[in-house]
């Protein structure tokens, strides 16, 4: 069976997938804390996906875009699960690789299954859980609609060959149902006006701050988080900058590769929703997720802020127009890197008949 979301592809394992999977699974910060060891080898991970991802409800979690694995989900029958699971009950599980860490995605992944689970499969409860420590996984629950339940001390993680403390949490079909018809209602609210904050990550205005650009990090901070405050009652949406290894990004000013810290966002960026969408571009819009969530809300008018003025946030701000949105830039809290190419693309912008403010 394959399941499809609004950003996702939800389908059976394939051998194929053995390298995707190692790609992430062998990053240290995914395995450990979920209970199960980092992959050694591509042929570790193609043993895996015949092994363990081949039971019945276990899924690979793809992008819409290319279909290519970067995490797993699945249902975990009361026969081989380590809850208190009734015969009617399923527990779930899931990880996803740590570029796509901060993005809803799996959330977005446990509501499928939720509604699968309950609506498909008939069952009366879901039970989850999370190692002490795995603050990502708890936070992840409760989004979901997860209760706390118990907690196990001196359990042993036999992959692990150690000794934890497990959290449980717990959701029936009926409170699954009363958090449906709040979601249902959120969906089609129309909030009018989106903000796009844009690339406020390290590389820009954190810790990796790059020396290219020329603006006070602090200043920018400010502005950008008066701003985000200032729009508590519409919908905000994060873009985040990733480049690639590649040939044409080894010669670049600066490097986002994806998988490392430049990529995060600023620590002190007020971050208010799990609206977060990935650019390998300077235009957003490249990314298709990010038009079907502001048509699902309705959106008339786009907000932009962030960096950069003479690059990303302009031509996002174009394609936004070139999609049928309003444009209103706030240029106070724009950063600019080359002031030359900020002139120019504002130029464009005041021809297309975008706001400034």
């Amino acid at each position: 069976m394959t399941l499809e979301t609004e950003r996702l592809i939800l389908r059976p394992w394939k051998e194929d997938d053995a390298e995707s999977l190692y790609k992430y699974a062998k990053n240290p910060e995914v395995g450990p804390i979920a209970g199960w060891p980092v992959h050694t080898s591509v042929e570790n991970s193609r043993e895996i996906i015949k092994s363990v991802f081949a039971a019945d409800e276990t899924y690979a979690v793809c992008l819409r875009e290319d279909n290519v694995a970067i995490g797993s989900i699945g249902l975990i029958t009361p026969a081989q699960s380590h809850t208190k699971a009734a015969d009617d009950e399923i527990e779930i599980g899931y990880w996803i690789g740590v570029p796509y860490w901060g993005q809803g995605l799996i959330p977005e992944a446990v509501r499928a299954l939720q509604k699968h689970a309950f609506l498909d499969l008939g069952c009366s409860a879901m039970w989850c859980g999370y190692y002490d420590g795995n603050e990502k996984s708890k936070r992840c629950q409760e989004k979901c609609g997860f209760k706390y339940h118990h907690t196990e001390e001196n359990k042993p993680c036999a992959l692990m060959g150690d000794v934890r403390t497990e959290h449980f949490t717990y959701l029936t079909k009926e409170q699954w149902s009363d958090t449906q018809d709040k979601v249902n209602f959120m969906e089609v609210k129309n909030c009018e006006k989106a903000l796009l904050v844009i690339d406020m990550q390290n590389i820009c205005v954190g810790e990796k701050h790059a020396r290219f650009f020329q603006y006070n990090n602090s200043d920018l901070l400010h502005e950008v988080n008066k701003v985000i405050d200032a729009n508590e009652n519409n919908l905000v949406i994060y873009i985040k900058n990733v480049m690639k290894k590649n040939l044409i990004n080894k010669f670049a000013p600066f490097h986002a590769y994806e998988g490392t810290k430049d990529v995060d966002f600023a620590k002190e960026l007020h971050i208010v929703s799990d609206n977060i969408f990935i650019k390998y571009k300077g235009n957003a819009f490249t990314n298709s997720g990010l038009d079907i969530l502001l048509k699902k809300h309705n959106i008339e008018y786009v907000e932009v802020v962030g960096v950069d003025g003479g690059a990303c946030v302009a031509l996002t701000a174009l394609g936004a127009i070139k999609n049928g949105y309003k444009v209103i830039v706030n240029e106070a809290a724009i950063g600019t890197m080359y002031k030359k190419n900020k002139n120019k693309y504002f130029k464009k912008l005041h021809e297309a008949g975008a706001e400034f403010v």
